[in-house]
Order: C-alpha cells, then sequence, then structure tokens
C-alpha cells in the first residue's frame, strides 16, 4: 500500500509550514544583519545599545525554537 504525504495524514500539512518557516528564518537571519548595521550607521545608534537589544530579544526566540519540537499541542 503506497502512502501520499498530506492524504489523511495529520502531519502532511506540517511539511509546507516546515517549509514556510525555514524560508522565513532564513530571510530573518540575512536580513538582522543588515538591520544592525543600518542601525549603527544610518541612525547612530551606539553599537552597545544594539547589540543589548539583539541579545534581549535573542532570548524569547531561542525558547521558541528550543522548545517547538516539544510535543506540546495545546
Amino acid at each position: 500500500m503506497q502512502h501520499h504525504l498530506g492524504e489523511n495524514d495529520p502531519m502532511g500539512s506540517s511539511v509546507s509550514q516546515s517549509a514556510a518557516s525555514s524560508r522565513w528564518l532564513w530571510l530573518a537571519g540575512c536580513l538582522a544583519p543588515l538591520a544592525t548595521v543600518a542601525a549603527v550607521l544610518v541612525f547612530n545608534v551606539p553599537l552597545n545599545t544594539v547589540l543589548l537589544v539583539g541579545l534581549l530579544a535573542l532570548c524569547p526566540w531561542m525558547h521558541l525554537f528550543m522548545m517547538r519540537g516539544g510535543g506540546h499541542r495545546h
């Protein structure tokens, strides 16, 4: 019996969602350094402020990505 992804498979829809989220992660990863450079050079934001905000933003992002596969389906 051949099983096709997406046919009566609850995990079939997550394949396309995973690909879409992967694209957004790549986009965010590429734009973050550009936004940092623009903030420092164009808007004259101090580098230590940019780094501090980046570290504070990294904490919830890492929590989301690390807990994503925990199996908590609410």
